[in-house]
């Protein structure tokens, strides 16, 4: 079989759509956890029709959605070597590296006062929130506040993020980004919520560069 050679490949990544837990889950507190067969079995309808026909139901038994005789692409389930949770581990990983410290995370404490300081004296905005939320979450409790007052909604997540968000232009959120001093997370996002607090609408993310060689070839973002 002659060996094919392609210019440029595109991986697309569905975050978050797990099909099951690692036999180290529960040293990261997601012991029993399979995203893809919960859904499934918690909703009345669910139908995917493209993944279907690449073999998704082949991979993992569903109980809405049949598999297919003839799939049209391969499947397989992956277990990550790295250490680590992070989504962006997981990136890394796929494209050659193997990550054996763990990004460091907040969830629990939030970001040390000598970071956020630092912030909010490059940035000139006060600091508001500081905890592990989600983006509905902190703009329910704290959207108002930031439209009627300036300040900054700086927050977290399970992995290694410092996410900013706020009613001003993306761009400007992503400045703010870029005065974060030192790398203490390994990846910054800010948000932009227009016309008022709908989380998500636009998006910037800045992660750590990754660094390292792979079979001889340069790792580089």
């Amino acid at each position: 079989m002659s060996e094919r050679k392609y210019n440029r490949i595109f991986t697309i990544v569905i975050d978050s759509l797990g099909v099951g837990a690692l036999e180290d889950a529960a040293a990261y507190g997601d012991a029993g956890t399979d995203t893809l067969g919960h859904i499934s079995q918690n909703v009345d309808s669910f139908v995917i029709p493209n993944l279907q026909k690449l073999g998704m139901a082949n991979l993992h038994p569903l109980r809405q959605v049949e598999p297919v005789e003839k799939p049209l692409g391969y499947f397989l389930k992956m277990k990550e070597a790295s250490t680590g949770k992070d989504t962006m581990t997981g990136h890394w990983e796929m494209m050659g590296l193997h990550i054996t410290k763990p990004f460091q995370t907040f969830t629990e404490t939030g970001f040390p006062r000598e970071l956020i300081e630092e912030l909010s004296a490059r940035t000139g905005r006060r600091i508001i929130g500081n905890k592990s939320a989600s983006g509905t979450e902190i703009l329910e409790e704290l959207g108002e506040e930031e439209i009627a007052t300036g300040a900054m909604i700086v927050y977290t997540s399970a992995d290694s993020v410092l996410q900013i968000c706020g009613n001003g232009r993306v761009e400007g959120r992503a400045g703010d980004c870029q005065a974060l001093p030192g790398k203490e997370a390994g990846r910054v996002q800010a948000h932009q919520q227009p016309p008022r607090l709908c989380p998500e609408a636009l998006r910037k993310d800045g992660p750590e560069r990754p660094e390292g060689r792979r079979s001889g070839c340069d790792i580089c973002g």
